[in-house]
């Protein structure tokens, strides 16, 4: 029975690394500390409770943003044929001019030459 080596990787390793394992380890004690912080504070400062309150509204749009961003990096770094055709065509046409000039420069010296000699 054959495995995909690619899906045993992912089995292996969850597909995160190291450090995005490691850092998942911290999110409970940190978020248990601020829930902690957060009651003392609110009950001396009720107008704290608007700084979660703004977290949990903003975060679907952060998400979204995020991930729209993506989007346009991966369409930036895409390259599509035909740019890939264009590109091409250009350093032919570039390779032309340069053998064309090196020609001209080659008969203008002939030239400077024959006219130096008389």
């Amino acid at each position: 029975m054959a495995h995909d080596s690619n899906s045993d990787w992912m089995k292996m390793f969850s597909g995160k690394s190291k450090d995005a394992q490691n850092s998942s380890q911290w999110i409970i004690p940190v978020a248990g500390f601020a829930l902690i912080f957060l009651i003392v504070f609110a009950s001396k400062a009720p107008e704290i409770l608007a700084v979660p309150v703004l977290a949990i509204l903003m975060s679907p749009f952060w998400l979204w943003m995020r991930h729209r961003h993506e989007l346009n990096k991966q369409k930036a770094n895409a390259v599509s044929p035909e740019e890939t055709a264009k590109s091409s065509r250009m350093e032919e046409r570039l390779a032309n001019l340069e053998a064309l000039i090196c020609r001209l420069d080659t008969e203008l010296n002939q030239q400077m030459e024959r006219y130096s000699e008389l």
